[in-house]
């Protein structure tokens, strides 16, 4: 993180020195993280545990780094919005089965079902995502083929008024609707980097590949009631449950002895918030 965005997401006084900084840091932090899992699977695979197990790596978003001359997260760019999804079984390492890419657009809604496939579990009924276990293992999944792109979305107002966006993207067209302001439309195949809005000058086909993600996004959809409703769940659950903490950051974890913490400080040497949630989160 960058001095402009911890002090207030000014992230337009980040100046060429400071942005290079930013990102050296963020390069050495991949590879810190890449070392600590490399620790982590070798620890699996002295102790056998790897020979029943599925590994899954991604992540909530990604970093703009400057792309775009942006910071932070919290947009639709490619840069924040998708990330990695990487799955190994057993028969992959034990080379049973080939690697093999899933080539439509998958989602992070998608993980839980994939797993419950991939475990032999029968997912819950009403969820938003699809099990990927078949697709995964190299054959078809036909909710995957026939769905018309994942949803990502930010309703949140935190880039000012106009800036809270629903998208859905294909395995090539990404449609961007805005609440009080004009969508944008790209096609990542011939313009990966998202420089022409094919929204100024559309031809018929484009057009037509453009209408079922547009319509995909309004299906049952409409930003002010989609606002209001989350505004009204935050507020009945802040009733529901009330909290005697006052945390200093965005985010919090809980530890395994039920300690709940900063998850922003270091957690070999925590900010405690809590030590007894029945206590500290009830009327």
């Amino acid at each position: 993180m960058t001095l402009g965005a911890i002090e207030g997401f000014r992230t337009d006084e980040i100046g060429d020195e400071e942005g290079r900084k930013a990102r050296a840091a963020y390069f050495a932090s991949v590879d810190f993280l890449d070392e600590i899992l490399g620790d982590f699977l070798s620890l699996l695979e002295r102790d056998g545990s790897l020979d029943n197990t599925v590994i899954v790596y991604t992540s909530d978003h990604g970093e703009m780094c400057g792309e775009h001359g942006l910071w932070w997260k919290n947009t639709w760019h490619e840069g924040s919005a998708h990330v990695p999804m990487i799955v190994s079984l057993p028969e992959h390492r034990r080379d049973e089965l080939e690697a093999s890419h899933v080539t439509p657009a998958v989602s992070l809604a998608d993980c839980f079902p994939t797993l419950c496939g991939l475990a032999g579990v029968r997912p819950p009924d009403g969820l938003d995502g699809i099990d990927l276990s078949d697709a995964i293992r190299g054959g078809t999944c036909g909710e995957l083929e026939s769905r018309p792109g994942v949803i990502t979305e930010s309703l949140s107002n935190r880039w000012g008024e106009g800036t809270e966006f629903r998208m859905l993207t294909s395995s090539r067209y990404k449609y961007i609707a805005f609440r009080g302001c004009d969508d944008l439309a790209f096609d990542l195949e011939s313009d990966p980097d998202e420089q022409i809005n094919l929204l100024k000058n559309p031809d018929a086909d484009t057009n037509a590949a453009l209408e079922p993600l547009r319509a995909a996004i309004y299906d049952g959809f409409e930003f002010d009631s989609a606002i209001d409703e989350l505004v009204r769940e935050d507020q009945e659950l802040i009733k529901r449950y009330p909290r005697k903490v006052t945390p200093k950051t965005p985010n919090q974890i809980w530890l395994g002895n039920g300690t709940l913490v900063e998850a922003d400080s270091p957690l070999y040497d925590s900010d405690i918030l809590s030590k007894d949630a029945s206590t500290d989160f009830t009327r």
